[in-house]
């Protein structure tokens, strides 16, 4: 059974960690970002919440390979875009759109950006493949940006009561000569920009900001 650290157990645990996270504009740069309450996987097994991981802190890849946090960076409220995942089963997942998603492609994992994700498109967990279906909307929330060094897949919680799915950390963008990967590339690093004016809302119904921990909810 998995233990849980108590590091969120009260708010002004939570906002002393808060005022060490280096605090960047959101506008400065392309994280690759992690919600707040995101959960990883310890070097002792236990789960540790993204607000409290620090530098140089070892964590376990999914396929149990020691990883190091080479960086992490809290980056301010701002208006930023979310991605819903669906499963068949109903439950679902909510993530920023430039979130680097592990799956499978000719038997080899890969990453993707959830943004890039179809409805039919399968998305890699602990227990192997699941089939979800997307929507998308526009939010303000503060976001982590995280570099792990290896580049591995991260076993990821993002809800207390479901299966973990893979993912990868920041890594960053290198423009290439040919034009569909610069287009691409180019694509990438605008999923996690601010938005200046509303995107497109599916119809699907929208969740509510549960997914966030109480301490970081943006104020409407």
């Amino acid at each position: 059974k998995l233990l849980y650290r108590t590091g969120l157990s009260s708010n002004s645990a939570a906002s002393e960690r808060l005022t060490q996270a280096i605090v960047m504009p959101a506008g400065a740069r392309h994280p690759k970002c992690f919600v707040p309450g995101t959960r990883f996987r310890a070097a002792d097994g236990t789960l540790t919440y993204v607000e409290n991981l620090e530098k140089h802190e070892m964590l376990l890849g999914h396929d149990g390979t020691r990883v190091e946090v080479v960086d992490v960076k809290r980056h301010d409220v701002d208006e930023r875009q979310m991605v819903q995942l669906t499963f068949e089963s109903g439950d679902h997942i909510v993530i920023t759109a430039d979130h680097r998603v592990v799956v499978l492609r000719k038997g080899k994992q890969q990453t993707t950006r959830a943004v890039h994700l179809s409805d039919g498109d399968m998305v890699l967990f602990v227990s192997g493949e699941k089939k979800i279906s997307t929507c998308s909307w526009n939010e303000f929330v503060p976001v982590f940006e995280v570099k792990f060094e290896p580049d591995v897949a991260m076993e990821t919680y993002v809800k207390e009561d479901h299966e973990p799915f893979l993912t990868k950390g920041y890594k960053s963008f290198t423009h290439r000569s040919s034009g569909k990967k610069k287009k691409e590339t180019a694509d990438e690093a605008a999923a996690c920009e601010p938005r200046s004016a509303p995107s497109h809302r599916s119809t699907a119904s929208l969740p509510s900001d549960s997914y966030l921990h109480p301490s970081f909810r943006a104020r409407r």
